[in-house]
């Protein structure tokens, strides 16, 4: 392959992998817009949830609560027993 012909396939190649990287930035930049607009609405849905239904909020975060420490306990206890 003659020093031309190498170069300017270094140069494609160069091209190629810079417009690649471009993309890539871009469709992060997307996935990463539609994930904050769908965690707003999350956020939102959740705070409306707990203002129109205080006490059920409260007793699912117990549940919840309590689900967590009761497995951890069960995972911290070792199969020695």
């Amino acid at each position: 392959m003659s020093k031309i012909t190498q170069s300017t396939a270094n140069e494609a190649a160069v091209q190629t992998l810079n417009e690649a990287g471009a993309l890539a930035r871009e469709s992060v930049e997307k996935a990463g817009k539609a994930v904050r607009e769908q965690f707003g609405r999350a956020s939102d849905c959740t705070r409306h949830y707990i203002q129109d239904e205080p006490i059920k909020a409260v007793l699912i975060a117990a549940a919840a609560g309590a689900a967590g420490a009761a497995l951890i306990g069960w995972l911290s206890r070792g199969r020695g027993g």
